[in-house]
């Protein structure tokens, strides 16, 4: 693989490492030391497994499960630059998660060590109304609030996948929600309290430094079923290219993912101001767009994401292409995720897992890869 100036790279003898997966046999422990497996291979990079159970020395890369937190962490880890992991670190556990989307609700509202509404009170023109919430107390508060503009949604802040969300459209709904989600006088899990917006359409926008490339996407998420039937993360659609988001101008986008991909870069330009200790490789936005109660079109960020996720597989995968081809500088990836025992993997999928899960029941993880040509075409022999 050659560096963004065409020169060969080589990285330099490293191990890489996972954190978070325990070497378990769920699903996500699964996949994540698969992809681990293949970035190590497009790296040259040796496989040492966990971090927390390997007793190999020498200089470490990073591949946690999720990002990584606290300069105490850092120091341990001799943390310097995105070049040491890929994935993300950051001083405070809440800028981890979707909480740093949004304000406080008011100024005697609950925070955590290290908050700030800065960021959140310059990016109000591309994300959606809504509150970061830390207690019950505001939780009504900021349901309450928006409530007039129509339906509330509830989002526990540590929860992926579209997991664990809650849509009221009452204040008694708001009501009994909150009380679900609290437990003895306190929220179970922060809350992100926001509009919830109709015929929602989710796209992915990011990008990956790794292996001395810079890659940037843009692409849509789609929803599948999970074994009891509730909706869930099924996968992404991703345009990835070489080079800066720049480069992703050249293809024929709709004004709607141009859109979605201007929300994403410029709540990136603020995190680089307000988050300045912040160490990422791996970059990705979810940028919503639907409807009002009024039926007007909004967009608005939704929560960045620098460990790994569900977009991952077709980042590395792409990174792979990449690599063996120095030619290609765009490919289409399509990371799948399908539940149900019957479920196939087509023709020239890589599959990261393959299984029953012990929570999830059967599951399946792939993605497939085709190149694309300057004007955006698909070839049928890529795979």
């Amino acid at each position: 693989m050659s560096d963004a100036k065409g020169k060969p790279y080589r990285a330099a003898a490293r191990l890489l490492v996972t954190h978070g997966c325990h070497e378990g046999k769920s699903h996500p422990d699964v996949t994540h030391t698969n992809l681990a497996q293949h970035l190590a291979a497009i790296l040259h990079y040796d496989f040492a497994g966990a971090f927390e159970t390997s007793t190999r020395q020498g200089l470490l890369y990073h591949f946690p499960r999720g990002t990584l937190v606290g300069r105490d962490i850092a120091r341990h880890l001799e943390l310097r630059s995105e070049e040491d992991l890929f994935g993300g670190w950051v001083p405070y556990e809440h800028m981890a998660t979707k909480a740093v989307v949004h304000p406080l609700v008011s100024s005697k509202a609950a925070a955590p060590e290290g908050w700030s509404d800065a960021l959140a009170e310059n990016a109000d023109d591309i994300t959606l109304c809504g509150f970061s919430v830390f207690s019950p107390e505001d939780a009504l508060a900021a349901a309450k609030a928006l409530l007039p503009q129509g339906a509330v949604r509830f989002k526990p802040i540590h929860a992926d996948g579209a997991r664990g969300q809650m849509v009221a459209r009452t204040q008694r709904e708001i009501e009994e929600i909150v009380a679900r989600l609290s437990i003895k006088g306190s929220l179970k899990d922060p809350l992100v309290v926001e509009e919830s917006l109709a015929e929602p359409t989710t796209y992915s926008v990011g990008q990956v430094r790794a292996a001395g490339q810079l890659l940037s996407y843009c692409g849509t998420q789609s929803l599948t079923n999970d074994n009891s039937g509730s909706p869930i993360y099924g996968g992404s659609e991703l345009i990835i290219t070489r080079g800066g988001y720049e480069n992703l101008d050249r293809f024929a986008l709709s004004d709607d993912m141009r859109q979605a991909i201007q929300c994403g870069r410029k709540f990136d330009a603020l995190l680089e101001k307000h988050l300045p200790d912040l160490i990422a490789s791996r970059r990705n936005y979810d940028v919503v767009r639907g409807l009002t109660q009024e039926g007007s079109i909004r967009f608005g960020v939704l929560e960045q994401s620098w460990r790994a996720g569900g977009a991952t597989g077709a980042e590395i995968s792409a990174l792979e292409t990449f690599d063996r081809e120095p030619a290609v500088k765009t490919v289409l990836a399509r990371a799948v995720e399908r539940y149900g025992k019957d479920e196939m993997p087509p023709t020239g999928a890589v599959v990261y897992f393959r299984g029953v899960d012990p929570e999830a029941g059967p599951i399946m993880k792939y993605v497939i890869v085709e190149k694309l040509d300057d004007a955006g075409r698909t070839d049928a022999n890529s795979r």
